[in-house]
């Protein structure tokens, strides 16, 4: 099916790589980090352990100044509670710590965040991890609470190419944001989970001439107090992973599942429930949504006004977007399956089922919507007439109007 998919994509020219030959990448994935399997450019001292509590140092911060470029910082079990958070910078570390759970954790805890205290701007933000100038590392086995969010890494002053940086096995709660990463570079981040946050469980946005790059994978996020994943001008995906996001369940958010905004995002193999206003939201962007469950979508509210739920909702933004909906399940939600205002999107083998409209096309911003049928698609599939959502028009994949407007606000970072 992902070659399908991937065929499909080459033909609409939705791929950056690999429909001729190439091989494309990005720096810091597909083999360019050190032999320890960090995602750093290399270049450092590798193979020195700064061990970290230590009578040699009276707090972290201290024990990562002292660790030479390319180290490993290893943080002990325990709660480690901070009173200044941690900056690194112009060098690349690991820090490696005893697990994310259970008593023997390793757990750097700041402050947490007033729930009566408005959401910290991004620009604004402080994270437990602070990375500037140049700064970058490795983030493996640990947990993090408190601060304006776990890991920050804020839009540079220049043309910087950004970190390259691998978030693996981490576990994040109790935060404003779970992860905000507002430069270029690129990320990697896996078996990770984050929850009970007061804003977006994690938020990308790159630079116009310094594009994000960023996989995930194996990422569970729950209890979000605003967005899922919030992606704004990130590259588009391709076929040797990049910009892709493959196996995430994102479970409660008050806000859409998977924001995605000039931009380019893949989501392979995930799951999207009890999310608002929409599952999936494309706004001047290029999507592809693949094996994937949307599922439970809550009505939500833009600014003053309210917006119905929707499973995926596509829209033009300067131009019209661009999503590929293939081989997915999108039920049990409010209004529309799917709702193309002013796009154009592709569907293939998805299951539509349990809503007033199966598919909702609009002009929006000038623009005319298209929907291409790739085939496949069946609609209105065993939904049950106890939920009161049976389709109007049950059996057929057919575009009608219902009069929806776009949301007045674009989902925030």
């Amino acid at each position: 099916m992902r070659a399908f998919l991937l065929s499909v994509a080459c033909l609409v020219g939705l791929v950056a790589v690999g429909c001729s030959g190439e091989t494309g990448g990005s720096a810091g994935f597909g083999g360019s980090g050190g032999e320890d399997g960090s995602g750093g450019e290399g270049g450092g001292v590798a193979g020195v352990l700064v061990p970290y509590p230590s009578i040699e140092f009276g707090s972290l911060q201290e024990a990562i100044d002292a660790a030479p470029d390319g180290a490993t910082v290893e943080i002990g079990a325990g709660v480690h509670e901070l009173n200044a958070p941690i900056t690194i910078s112009g060098k690349h570390l690991i820090l490696a710590g005893n697990g994310p759970r259970g008593d023997d954790r390793t757990e750097l805890k700041g402050p947490l965040p007033e729930p009566d205290l408005p959401i910290v701007a991004p620009e604004d933000s402080v994270g437990v991890l602070n990375f500037t100038d140049g700064g970058s590392a490795d983030i493996r086995e640990m947990a993090f609470k408190g601060y304006d969010a776990a890991i920050v890494v804020p839009a540079p002053d220049d043309d910087a190419p950004g970190p390259v940086m691998e978030i693996s096995d981490v576990d994040i709660s109790d935060t404003v944001r779970g992860i905000l990463w507002r430069a270029g570079g690129s990320v990697h981040i896996k078996d990770t989970e984050i929850s009970d946050t007061a804003h977006n469980g994690m938020s990308f946005r790159g630079t116009e001439t310094r594009p994000l790059v960023f996989r995930g994978k194996n990422i569970f996020l729950s209890d979000l107090g605003n967005l899922g994943i919030y992606v704004n001008t990130a590259s588009t995906c391709d076929e040797n992973g990049n910009n892709v996001f493959d196996d995430v369940t994102i479970l409660g958010a008050n806000g859409p599942g998977l924001a995605v905004i000039n931009g380019g995002a893949c989501l392979f193999n995930s799951r999207i429930s009890f999310t608002h206003t929409a599952g999936v939201y494309v706004q001047g962007a290029a999507v592809l949504v693949q094996d994937s469950y949307i599922l439970y979508i809550l009505p939500g509210t833009f600014g003053v006004a309210s917006a119905p739920g929707i499973g995926v909702l596509v829209l033009a933004g300067a131009a019209p977007s661009h999503a590929i909906l293939v081989g997915n399940e999108i039920k049990n939600v409010p209004h529309a399956s799917v709702a193309n205002l002013g796009s154009f999107v592709q569907l293939g083998g998805n299951e539509l089922a349990c809503a007033a409209f199966n598919l909702v096309g609009e002009p929006h911003e000038g623009f005319n919507y298209t929907f291409d049928n790739l085939g496949g698609n069946v609609c209105d599939v065993d939904c049950p007439a106890t939920l009161g959502l049976r389709t109007s028009n049950p059996g057929e994949c057919v575009p009608q109007s219902s009069g929806i407007q776009a949301p007045p606000m674009l989902p925030a970072e």
